[in-house]
């Protein structure tokens, strides 16, 4: 089977980088892939690449015009190739192929804003409905983004639609030494005495890290040698150093911009926090699980579907007494053991194999 997929960048996000273990399973599996980013940097592409996938670069940083007549000119070349859409864009490029290659489209939601964020709410609502009746499957990462959807009045027809959480390889799965603990601390200026809190996104208002920031601040009044690390870049940087100098807490917090192996940031963790106000899926959920971290994440969109609606570490984003106390109950060791147990129980059910054999399913049955 060939599959040729169409994303916005090979930037590192959350949707690049579960796109990354699709192909791997899927190559892994006997399937041709060719990817297709619209703009942005090419960061992932090499680990595309390894992995046996082609990089097509013929749409990038192109004009509309142009991307949709290289994308035409492939699907006539191609009778056979299943279309996988990644964002908005792509998916309308994908929208107004001839009629002949609908059912071969797939679009993947991979966030629970509006179709299309800059456009009028009743124009990317129609925008919305026509993309999905001009492609075969639509594919949600977890059941919270159908339920904003729907709040906004984006409709999803039942009939196309399909949840498929995330998942994580077996190469993916973080391991821990004690070695690596030491050398990611001592990079930092941490000494393995202090109790280091991370958490790893984007830096943007959604991610919630001001908020952080503020009940930081407080947490410093009980725990004066504990220490914060932001890893993520982003446009939101500056005003966080910003309100870092304001708060007068630079000592106890790290910004981490430029990260080369994401994976050895959690070795140095010993909490992991998700304060996000709205969440799609949060594959870093997945990540700081399979490292064994003890897990604090907000209460809203696909997360409590990760951890559990019973999860007892989840809070507010917007009540700071929440996280505030959870933080404070943290800095006790059993309670992050009774947390790791919950997290570790609830990774089995996030791997790349169930995840690719749900989207094999699907292509299959076009």
């Amino acid at each position: 089977m060939k599959v040729a997929h169409f994303i916005a960048t090979l930037d590192i996000g959350g949707a690049e980088k579960q796109l990354l273990t699709l192909c791997r399973e899927q190559i892994e599996h006997g399937y041709e892939v060719v990817v297709f980013p619209l703009k942005g940097s090419d960061t992932l592409a090499p680990e595309f690449q390894k992995l046996g996938a082609e990089v097509n670069l013929q749409l990038k940083n192109k004009n509309v015009f142009m991307q949709y007549f290289y994308m035409f000119v492939f699907a006539r070349n191609h009778t056979e190739v299943i279309f996988h859409g990644h964002s908005a864009k792509a998916q309308t490029l994908l929208s107004i192929l001839p009629i002949s290659k609908a059912n071969r489209i797939v679009l993947s939601k991979h966030d629970a804003m509006s179709f299309i964020v800059r456009l009028p709410k009743s124009l990317s609502r129609l925008l919305w409905k026509w993309v999905q009746f001009r492609s075969a499957k639509a594919l949600l990462i977890s059941q919270a983004i159908g339920h904003e959807m729907d709040i906004r009045k984006e409709y999803i027809d039942p009939s196309k639609m399909t949840i498929s959480y995330y998942g994580l390889s077996k190469s993916e799965v973080i391991e821990i030494k004690h070695s690596d603990r030491e050398k990611i601390r001592l990079s930092w200026g941490v000494e393995d005495s202090n109790f280091v809190v991370g958490t790893v996104g984007r830096l943007v208002k959604e991610k919630n890290q001001l908020f952080l920031l503020d009940v930081f601040h407080k947490f410093l009044n009980s725990n004066p040698e504990a220490i914060l690390v932001i890893c993520g870049y982003g446009p939101l940087e500056l005003e966080l150093r910003k309100k870092i100098q304001s708060l007068r807490i630079g000592a106890n917090v790290r910004i981490l911009t430029r990260v080369e192996n994401i994976k050895k940031v959690y070795v140095g963790f010993d909490l992991f926090v998700l304060p996000s106000s709205t969440e799609g899926f949060g594959l870093v959920l997945l990540e700081a699980m399979s490292a064994d971290l003890p897990i604090i994440a907000s209460r809203v969109g696909a997360i409590p579907e990760v951890l559990g609606y019973e999860c007892k570490s989840l809070f507010d984003p917007t009540n700071e007494k929440e996280l505030l106390d959870l933080l404070v109950r943290s800095s006790n060791d059993s309670f992050r053991k009774e947390m790791v147990i919950n997290s570790s129980s609830r990774l089995n059910n996030f791997t790349s194999m169930a995840m690719f054999n749900r989207i094999d399913s699907l292509y299959k049955s076009l």
